[in-house]
């Protein structure tokens, strides 16, 4: 038994504590029920050792049960509609089920809200099923082609008002990949800096660590298509603080080095107190750190050669 509930307990480990997986997935409980079974299994046999059919009974039991739930599982994930409307259901507070159920609707042309209070669950002020699902419909809409200067408004109005979440940074990301590829060519480049501009003045904005940084990280881009250096990396430096990892702290001394400032790109690979803060991000760095080294030795080299020949 002691085994069983360790086991138990150990199996999840990977959700409650540095890994950034979300609490609950059934899949997730799958093998640290190994232990309760075997627990089962070791009481069933010790207890009717004489008695064969009562083992074999509880046993066939199991097998029936978890086919019986495997069954209706099946069926149910083979039918995308049904599943969201029975998460939404059984999960009537959980922000993913709500988000998955007002896409749903409006895919079927449905009054979301009105939904939502005929079913009893009236979403909270500053509820972030809100904000992800206004990135999540403005990057379909640029995908379409269909987004335009007064979408980007409407967004920026609904993330003023609303918390924002994991998902709204995903969607966010998913609608500047979509424009860059020249999806929605009703939205210039000068219309994507206003709105990301905007986006870095709000609050909410700022409490988010990642979404800050994919922002940031966004108008370095906006700057770098426009030739504007200093901007470029401002917000690339913004972006590492925000949020650092190894990647964005390489692409910051690449850049500064390919604009001919190669002592403070040096200084910038040496800036990794905020990595070493976090464990996971210091494993990260740890393994790529022959990649560092060499990004060293290249921009080493080519300081060299420019002290000795400047032109």
């Amino acid at each position: 038994m002691s085994f069983a509930i360790a086991w138990f307990f150990a199996g999840h480990l990977i959700e409650s504590t540095v890994l950034p997986l979300e609490l609950y997935f059934e899949h997730r409980n799958y093998l640290p029920m190994l232990g309760i079974f075997i627990a089962i299994v070791y009481y069933a046999t010790y207890n009717f050792k004489k008695n064969k059919s009562v083992i074999n009974i509880v046993i066939i039991s199991i097998i029936a049960l978890n086919s019986f739930i495997l069954s209706q599982n099946a069926q149910l994930w083979g039918k995308p509609v049904e599943l969201i409307i029975s998460w939404y259901q059984n999960h009537p507070k959980s922000n993913r089920a709500r988000q998955d159920y007002l896409q749903l609707s409006k895919m079927y042309k449905i009054d979301p809200l009105k939904e939502l209070q005929n079913k009893q669950v009236k979403p909270k002020k500053n509820s972030m099923l809100y904000a992800s699902s206004a990135t999540i419909d403005l990057s379909r809409a640029c995908q379409l082609g269909n987004a335009d200067y007064k979408l980007l408004n409407k967004t920026l109005n609904i993330l003023k008002k609303n918390k924002v979440h994991i998902s709204t940074s995903l969607s966010l990301n998913s609608f500047i990949k979509a424009w860059s590829s020249g999806k929605c060519s009703k939205i210039n480049i000068n219309h994507i800096e206003s709105f990301l501009l905007d986006l870095t003045s709000l609050e909410n904005i700022k409490t988010s660590k990642l979404l800050a940084h994919d922002v940031h990280y966004a108008l370095s881009n906006i700057y770098r298509n426009k030739k504007n250096t200093h901007k470029m990396i401002l917000n690339l430096e913004k972006a590492y603080t925000y949020y650092p990892h190894t990647g964005i702290l390489m692409l910051r001394a690449g850049d500064l080095a390919s604009n001919g400032h190669y002592k403070e790109a040096l200084e910038a690979l040496d800036d990794t107190s905020l990595l070493k803060k976090d464990f996971r991000k210091k494993l990260v760095m740890h393994i790529k750190q022959k990649e560092l080294d060499n990004l060293k030795l290249l921009i080493n080299k080519e300081m060299k050669k420019h002290l000795s020949d400047p032109y």
